[in-house]
Formats: C-alpha cells, structure tokens, sequence
C-alpha cells in the first residue's frame, strides 16, 4: 500500500471533528470525509492490484478525483474547527 498524507491527514481531522463531541454542524462534514476516506482507501487498493499500466492510469485518475474532494473536505473542516490543516 503506498503511504498517504492525505489519508493521514483525514485520519488526524476525523480525530479532532470526534474530540469535539457531536456537532448537528459538523455531522454532515464528518460523514462526507468518511465516505471519502472509504473511497480512497479503495483507490489505494486499486492502484496497487491494477492488473497492466492502463488500469493503473485510471485509478490514480480515479484517485485525484476522490483527492481532491477529500482535500476541500479537509479545509472545510478544519476551519469550522478553527484547527491548522494537518497535512
């Protein structure tokens, strides 16, 4: 598996968003960035068992697609948490 601090930086966020206790505004955040990071965690996994370098090609495409997504998840979260971005 390739290391990622994107991964890792959702991990660090999903830790902060839960030390905070339940939040109706930042539940809808919190479940986004989880299903993203569910998504992610699969593009890892399919960029690793890509049978040739095409396959390989679309999920790492596949990949920055969900990165990026996950990334304006991660700013938006941070700042309703007015924490630094752990990246």
């Amino acid at each position: 598996m390739i290391a990622s601090k994107l991964l890792f930086a959702i991990a660090r966020v999903l830790e902060l968003a839960e030390s905070c206790g339940p939040d109706a505004d930042l539940d809808k955040l919190v479940a986004e960035l989880r299903a993203v990071q569910e998504e992610l965690h699969a593009g890892v996994d399919e960029i690793d068992s890509a049978p040739d370098d095409i396959e390989r090609l679309r999920a790492m495409q596949n990949w920055n697609t969900r990165a990026a997504w996950a990334e304006l998840l991660v700013s938006a979260l941070c700042d309703a948490l007015k924490q630094p971005i752990p990246i």
